[in-house]
């Protein structure tokens, strides 16, 4: 019998070694020491098993799809991946979608309430600063300041989501 699976501890190195050795689990482990020990295997090989589980439904080629899809519109729903991916013959649920793009790295986030600022927006507002900067005292004080919220009193007001990538901020 080979060295790393005996539960002697002058042939072997152990119990507790063998799992820190193998990268394996203690319980996995222990199933192959009694095999081999039932058998009399003298090698037992962790990484030939087939893999357990069902098979996954989606192809590499359709979460390349999907992702894709979801970097060109990140607000685009779970919902009408499935549908678009359904024109591609590909019949998968709303949560295996969820599941994969997040294996992707890929999360459902709440967007920003108030967008960030675009160049465009930067450049406006220097110019008006530059513009209104020797206007007296007096002056802003005729000025009506009020502020852009919007009430909806019959409308869609839920909470929206968008795809967002793991440690990609946006760029301008």
């Amino acid at each position: 019998m080979g060295n790393c699976c005996s539960r002697d501890p002058s042939r072997g190195a152990g119990h507790k070694l063998v799992p820190i050795k193998r990268h394996a689990t203690w319980p996995a482990t222990a199933k192959v020491v009694a095999n081999v020990e039932d058998h009399e295997f003298s090698t037992w090989d962790l990484t030939g098993d087939a893999r357990s589980g069902r098979p996954v439904k989606m192809t590499a080629r359709a979460q390349r799809r999907m992702l894709n899809e979801v970097k060109k519109n990140p607000r685009v729903s779970a919902r009408d991946l499935k549908k678009s991916l359904a024109h591609a013959n590909i019949s998968v649920d709303e949560s295996t979608i969820r599941k994969t793009l997040n294996k992707k790295g890929v999360h459902g986030r709440t967007p920003r309430r108030k967008p960030l600022l675009s160049r465009k927006n930067i450049a406006a507002r220097l110019k008006f600063a530059k513009e209104h900067l020797d206007v007296p005292q007096h002056y802003w004080q005729h000025i009506l300041w009020t502020d852009e919220t919007k009430v909806e009193l019959f409308g869609r007001n839920t909470q929206r989501y968008v795809w967002r990538i793991q440690r990609v901020f946006l760029q301008l």
